[in-house]
């Protein structure tokens, strides 16, 4: 059967969290070993972030609104909508409000500042994977791990079984924006750090052929500049260029200006 329309959507940029699409993940259920590809995707709540896209919230409820209406019944979308977890499974979360452990024994939100879903597929039905710059095939040595901002496309749909919910299969994700993978908060160790190591190889292979080979995942563009140069502001002076790109621009989000744009915004930002 086709997919509803109004249930497939495009969204993002959003931030990726357990991200497993180059390769499926595995797990034993019930003697049975099943694998799966998924990502968590995370939206920016409020326009301070400059991924920040207007409206895109109202879009995954809309959503969510057309596949619980496809599945129940137009007349029992706001019920479930508005149903407790141990009623109906909502995918969308407030990572303000789900909290998850530390690593020292405290309860912290999960994703302060985004609404997340988890989005999966079975796999026989892998994502489609591309890279936003060039249109190309991604691939996992293009670097894309969790942490980094992509596009995605999702097809919302409801379940009665075991259990009732909604849920967004992943069908494909457009790798956007670089940033601060995730899971990097401790020290990553020294030479100095591991201590001697008697008699160790040295290694066989040549550093000279290994520098021929062409860089990958390494590409950066003039919106990654300006992207990290109003993260790194106060908020105030970052709104105040939030609000000359949009009287000059017509936007705040820099993703979203022309090349052209962003070039003229860079060179002004360095001015």
């Amino acid at each position: 059967m086709a997919a509803n329309p109004d249930c497939l959507i495009i969204v993002g940029p959003c931030r990726l969290s357990w991200l497993n699409v180059f390769k499926p993940r595995e797990k034993m259920q019930n003697g049975a070993l099943k694998r799966w590809y998924e990502a968590t995707l995370l939206f920016p709540k409020g326009p301070a972030h400059p991924y920040y896209v207007a409206g895109q919230y109202d879009k995954l409820i809309a959503a969510i609104r057309a596949a619980i209406a496809d599945e129940f019944g137009p007349k029992e979308v706001d019920k479930y909508m508005n149903a407790p977890d141990n009623v109906f499974k909502m995918c969308l979360k407030d990572g303000d409000v789900v909290t998850a452990d530390d690593g020292k024994g405290n309860w912290v939100p999960k994703y302060p500042g985004y609404w997340f879903v988890n989005a999966t597929a079975k796999e026989d039905k892998p994502p489609r994977l591309m890279n936003a710059h060039d249109k190309s095939e991604a691939r996992a040595v293009d670097g894309w791990v969790s942490g980094d901002w992509a596009k995605a496309q999702l097809n919302f749909y409801a379940f009665n079984n075991e259990s009732k919910g909604v849920a967004p299969g992943l069908r494909a994700l457009q790798f956007c924006y670089k940033d601060t993978p995730f899971g990097t908060g401790a020290a990553v160790a020294t030479a100095d750090d591991f201590g001697d190591v008697p008699g160790a190889h040295a290694p066989t292979g040549s550093r000279d052929e290994e520098s021929a080979q062409p860089a990958r995942g390494g590409y950066r563009s003039v919106v990654d500049d300006i992207t990290d140069a109003l993260m790194s502001m106060p908020p105030d002076v970052r709104g105040q260029w939030q609000t000359y790109m949009e009287k000059n621009f017509g936007s705040a989000v820099p993703y979203e200006l022309t090349g052209q744009q962003q070039d003229k915004l860079w060179r002004a930002m360095q001015a």
